[in-house]
């Protein structure tokens, strides 16, 4: 049946006479999802979709149980076992761009009790008084949101401690033993998680369905100021900062230093040539 606030109502195979728990799993499988070809290698095995927004794509399992794709590498289960998960997971492999076997995963619950008198964000779980579509949309957005947070800011440490082995090579040697095809690398990726955050993971727009309905609303900001999803993109964006900084640090090095090399050679030159017309003159 239609709520017309909150979208299509979801069966699931609990009593519904008391409070039922749904568990949700999110997981960051690889650096990008093509969701076209995700959608040719999932739905001509049963799982059909409802719901198609720029960045992910929403798949009705049956009976209460859900699949999200996201463009971002994410993929968030609902009411899924963890052996199907994996499923899934081998089914979308030609749909991955840059797989990534160990990814950040986490886990959260869904608990439906209708004598709540509104939704409540908890530790480890999140209860609900309906479970419908647009509610599993939105909570498991924020926790993919959050998943592909953590997964970034692993990234990132790992190329900080990488600069920060050219820095230590620099102050105990004074030499500058990096290339800067190898800086220019890292400025892009530096670049391109940016990029991802603001247009893939949407981190700073809220849901649609939010503008418009109280209840929903409420919900998209209780798990985001759960899951920190603010403060943990603001010390991200300071890493990511100092690495932005650092790299054009280290290429202006690289730039006065071949400067300095071209012009003691251009000086080499102008010296060599006057020895040849000296001579010219004299040593004939």
């Amino acid at each position: 049946r239609k709520n017309q606030s909150h979208g299509m109502m979801i069966n699931v195979r609990h009593p519904t006479d008391m409070a039922t728990t749904t568990p949700l799993r999110v997981r960051y499988i690889a650096e990008a999802i093509d969701l076209d070809r995700a959608v040719q290698r999932i739905e001509p095995r049963g799982p059909k979709e409802i719901r198609r927004h720029r960045n992910r794509t929403l798949y009705d399992l049956g009976e209460g149980r859900f699949l999200i794709t996201y463009t971002f590498g994410v993929i968030a289960t609902v009411n899924v076992s963890e052996l199907e998960e994996r499923e899934f997971v081998k089914v979308l492999r030609p749909a991955l761009v840059r797989a990534e076997a160990k990814g950040w995963a986490d886990e959260y619950e869904i608990e439906i009790d209708a004598s709540l008198s509104e939704d409540v964000v908890e530790f480890d779980r999140v209860r609900m008084r309906v479970f419908t579509v647009d509610h599993v949309d939105i909570a498991c957005r924020v926790l993919a949101q959050s998943v592909a947070i953590a997964q970034y800011d692993i990234e990132v440490d790992r190329m900080i401690a990488k600069q920060s082995g050219v820095y230590q090579e620099l102050r105990t040697t004074g030499r500058l033993r990096t290339r800067p095809n190898a800086l220019l690398r890292l400025i892009g990726t530096n670049h391109d998680i940016i990029r991802a955050i603001i247009t893939d993971l949407a981190l700073l727009n809220a849901p649609q369905r939010a503008w418009v309905d109280r209840e929903l609303e409420r919900l998209w900001v209780n798990l985001r100021e759960h899951f920190d999803l603010d403060d943990r993109f603001e010390r991200l964006e300071f890493k990511l900062g100092y690495l932005r900084e650092s790299s054009s640090q280290l290429l202006a090095i690289i730039q006065a230093r071949r400067t300095e090399f071209l012009e003691i050679a251009i000086v080499a030159l102008f010296v060599f040539d006057i020895i040849l017309v000296l001579y010219e003159v004299f040593g004939k």
